[in-house]
């Protein structure tokens, strides 16, 4: 709204080059000063592109705002994932944008598939179709994805000998197995 007018104009007052795809966010959830990524997919599963940041807020999210400028080097839409901090693309935003628009994103929490996006590309409208024909799926799948890798994190960051994790891979059989069995009632 007021915000994302004067950040808009802001940005339009720097020079840019004509193919550069600004994101402009508002998502609450996030924890101040970490940095979103961006994923731009080239046809053949994606490249891994960073943001390159606004000078005045290097990228980092401050009270759920953040801005990214992404040089894009093609003159025909693009296809993108906005990665939220410490996640990994499969838990990625997917949106569309044409070179030199501005796209915008809102939201709250988490789980990227539940935040808005309002592009100028015509393939996002279709892609917001397919989202919400998909978005209980896609809700549980990015849930899924955010457990592993926070348990992973944990994991690696854990100083656990042997036995205590044997005995932790036991637990979790065992609540997979309990989970399996409801099915049947």
């Amino acid at each position: 709204s007021i915000l994302f007018a004067f950040i808009s104009l802001e940005i339009l007052a720097q020079e840019l080059p004509k193919t550069s795809i600004v994101i402009i966010g508002q998502i609450e959830g996030i924890k101040d000063d970490e940095s979103f990524s961006i994923m731009e997919s080239d046809g053949e599963g994606g490249s891994l592109h960073f943001h390159k940041a606004l000078p005045d807020d290097n990228g980092i999210i401050k009270k759920g705002r953040f801005t990214l400028i992404n040089v894009y080097h093609r003159k025909d839409v693009g296809r993108f994932l906005l990665i939220p901090p410490g996640q990994t693309d499969d838990s990625g935003l997917v949106f569309y944008a044409n070179p030199g628009d501005t796209v915008y994103v809102n939201g709250k929490g988490d789980i990227a598939c539940l935040w808005s996006v309002n592009s100028k590309a015509s393939e996002q409208k279709d892609w917001r179709m397919i989202q919400q024909a998909t978005l209980v799926e896609e809700q549980a799948y990015q849930k899924a994805i955010k457990d592993h890798h926070n348990y992973r994190m944990y994991r690696r960051d854990t100083e656990m000998d042997e036995t205590e994790w044997e005995r932790t891979g036991e637990l979790l059989k065992q609540k997979a197995a309990q989970m399996d069995s409801l099915k049947h009632l």
